[in-house]
């Protein structure tokens, strides 16, 4: 076994161990790492809120801070923005190669053309992770705004011809789909489509909606047709050799305080790291704790707000942030997890007269 692995699993068993104490203030590293390294983007997609500062672009001071914890950590998910239009990232791909740290990145596909096909497969990236909210050129276009999906498919193909070439297996190529009225009905010829690509995984996202335009796309008002698509394309992915991977039905029950899905271990885990350096304590809305500009990652890590949050999740006294975590406390059946806003939430109720089972139509643009 390599001495990287070794690190690997030796800072794994320390975070079981912190974990299962409820330790506040550790000795042990992320297992795994989301990383924001810029806000740079050359599309306009609908359902984005970030605000897309050509300037904003993670410091090298922090990229160095996070190197040099690598090879303890397992996975770096590498997003943006664009992330491939960040003039770092070559650099950040060879910490990660060098620590034998696991790659995941996250693009629009816009660049896929032959040369940064061959980049990525000589890197060897592990994961490529490529948003597609649609089968069809008319949805896909609409919802991706910049982006050309005929282009996008062609350039796919030529990705996993590449790999093919090179007898590589990685980047495992994988499609993220935003699930909501627009996108919802083309769900199953996407499953078929990415088998003929050679994408091995379909990642279904739940539209999160912070407007009332893209309230009224969300699946909330759709459920019974959003339960029932979501399940043909599952059965078909299956056939076919395509891992759809669902969030919860809204048909399914919501698992209970003795469920071992309940149990969070974020905390000890992971951390998110924004393009401003801030490290943020998770993906479920516990905001951020310290700043990569401004301390080493072990002051972040082990930041007093963070020691807290470990100290109390999982337990009665545990804070607001995780008593309402938009993730692992997630009900679909609770229109909270899909529309945040209370006031927008009651607006789109009252537009649908407060029916949930709404048939949708297949289509760029959003609901009227």
């Amino acid at each position: 076994m390599s001495s990287a692995h070794n690190l690997k699993d030796a800072n794994q068993g320390k975070n079981t161990a912190h974990a299962a104490a409820g330790a506040g203030v550790v000795d042990s590293y992320p297992e795994s790492i989301a990383l924001t390294i810029s806000e740079r983007c050359n599309f306009r997609c609908l359902t984005c809120c970030q605000q897309h500062r050509p300037e904003a672009d993670l410091s090298p001071a922090a990229v160095e801070r996070l190197g040099a914890v690598l090879p303890h950590v397992r996975t770096v998910s590498i997003t943006g923005g664009e992330p491939l239009l960040h003039p770092g990232l070559d650099n950040l791909l060879g910490l990660a190669q060098k620590a034998g740290t696991s790659t995941i990145v996250l693009t629009n596909g816009s660049l896929l053309n032959a040369e940064k096909s061959a980049y990525l497969v000589d890197k060897q990236v592990t994961f490529l992770k490529i948003s597609c909210d649609g089968a069809s050129a008319k949805t896909y276009n609409a919802i991706r705004k910049g982006g050309d999906f005929i282009r996008l498919v062609g350039d796919i193909a030529g990705l996993t011809a590449r790999k093919l070439a090179a007898g590589s297996i990685v980047p495992v190529l994988e499609f993220n789909f935003v699930a909501m009225r627009s996108t919802i009905l083309e769900l199953p010829r996407l499953t078929v489509l990415a088998g003929e690509l050679g994408v091995e995984v379909l990642n279904v996202l739940p539209l999160r909606a912070d407007s009332p335009a893209l309230a009224r796309e969300s699946l909330y008002f759709y459920q019974k047709t959003a339960d029932e698509t979501m399940r043909l394309a599952k059965e078909m992915g299956d056939k076919i050799g395509v891992h759809v991977v669902l969030p919860p039905l809204f048909a399914a029950a919501e698992p209970g305080p003795g469920d071992p899905g309940a149990v969070c271990e974020a905390p000890w885990r992971g951390v998110t790291v924004n393009v401003d350096g801030s490290a943020g304590i998770c993906c479920g809305g516990a905001g951020s704790a310290g700043n990569l500009n401004e301390t080493d990652f072990l002051t972040a890590w082990n930041h007093p707000k963070r020691a807290r949050v470990r100290e109390t999740v999982n337990t009665d006294g545990e804070l607001p942030c995780c008593r309402d975590c938009r993730l692992g406390k997630q009900n679909p059946s609770r229109i909270g997890s899909h529309i945040p806003d209370p006031e927008i939430a009651r607006a789109a109720l009252t537009f649908f007269g407060g029916k949930l089972d709404n048939r949708p139509r297949s289509g760029g643009g959003l609901a009227a």
